[in-house]
């Protein structure tokens, strides 16, 4: 906790003061690129991950990256972020973004082992039919990879759920996208909704619009805290 608490102060002493025309305008607003769904791992940092600055990305981060579906008249913290961020700030963009070694996806097959009552148990099963979708292995590292995939698509399918966000698909208002996020190598891969297979995300940069952003960039950013 020591160390958490020294960092403010250098952040604040070595960061946000000589960067004040960065940071000011987005004590007034913010104009993110993308909404993006990810864990609540400790090790999956999306600003980290992108080389975002503040301001970039609206997150939501949750036990396993899930998107509840649609429910009329239901509320929860991801479809409040997902009308926030189509309604009011107006983004182009959502992610789902998957991980290796999830603790979330490998609690899925032991979730009937778990008491009923626990909140992870309630937490995870309305997502559990995402098992149905393997394929029958003995190798449970390969399974949990799959899982992992697998679950990235049902949450993107989830996500169509949302009349907010059906409306703009049909539109060409918005785009979805299904990333995994490589522990082991530090490699983002695209997440095919079609194969279920994992490509370079290389593969889809050249089509992508250059947003337009700060132009102080996390990396810099860094570079200047000793």
């Amino acid at each position: 906790m020591k160390r958490l608490a020294k960092g403010t102060l250098v952040f604040k002493d070595k960061v946000f003061n000589p960067n004040k025309a960065f940071f000011q305008p987005l004590s007034q607003e913010q104009h993110p690129v993308a909404l993006m769904f990810t864990c609540c791992d400790s090790r999956v940092e999306p600003a980290i991950i992108t080389q975002s600055p503040p301001g970039t990305l609206f997150m939501v981060k949750n036990p396993g990256n899930l998107v509840p579906e649609y429910q009329a008249g239901a509320s929860t913290s991801e479809a409040a972020a997902i009308e926030f961020a189509l309604t009011v700030l107006d983004v182009h963009h959502i992610i789902v973004c998957g991980h290796t070694d999830c603790a979330a996806l490998k609690a899925l097959f032991n979730l009937e082992g778990m008491p009923g009552e626990s909140a992870i148990h309630q937490w995870l099963a309305p997502h559990a039919k995402v098992l149905d979708a393997l394929e029958e292995r003995q190798d449970l590292e390969a399974a949990l990879n799959e899982l992992i995939r697998r679950n990235i698509i049902q949450q993107l399918q989830n996500l169509r759920s949302y009349p907010e966000v059906a409306s703009r698909l049909a539109k060409g208002q918005l785009h979805l996208y299904g990333w995994k996020y490589r522990l082991e190598t530090g490699e983002t891969m695209l997440i095919d909704p079609f194969s279920c297979k994992p490509e370079p995300l290389s593969t889809i940069i050249a089509q992508l619009e250059e947003e337009a952003r700060p132009e102080m960039t996390l990396g810099q950013m860094e570079k200047q805290v000793p």
